[in-house]
């Protein structure tokens, strides 16, 4: 009898990630300007969709802006975790999108205390989920 071994895979975040509403966007100003729509958000980091090009510098900080609700963080120092092309919709004429993941580094008190403004205090996000799939 061949017995396969089977892996248990382990969730190495050290915060659970939550949905945002449509309305939330990452802006990356260096070396180039890029906006993205954040995909999901934790006390740890964000990931966000943003249209391909050119790569990230390796010392980063990102911005976050929740627009329907007048949030905005600036300057929130952050590190690639990972960077990835994905395939979104077909029907987009050749547009190539990648999903980047950022970690949070050394941030503030200050700006601890806005993050947490984004996050939800349910453990099962945002109760009005308003997300509109552009990608």
């Amino acid at each position: 009898m061949n017995m396969k071994k089977s892996k248990k895979l382990v969730d190495r975040r050290k915060h659970k990630r939550f949905k945002v509403p449509a309305d939330a966007f990452a802006i990356v100003k260096n070396p180039c300007f890029k906006l993205g729509q954040i995909a999901d958000m934790s006390l740890g980091g964000i990931s966000f969709y943003y249209i391909s090009g050119k790569g990230f510098s390796k010392n980063i900080a990102v911005d976050i802006l929740l627009a329907d609700d007048d949030l905005y963080i600036d300057n929130l120092p952050v590190s690639i975790v990972s960077d990835v092309n994905v395939h979104l919709n077909e029907s987009l004429d050749k547009t190539s999108f990648k999903r980047c993941g950022l970690q949070f580094e050394k941030l503030t008190s200050h700006q601890l205390s806005k993050l947490s403004c984004f996050i939800p205090k349910q453990d099962s996000g945002y109760l009005q989920d308003k997300r509109f799939i552009l990608f």
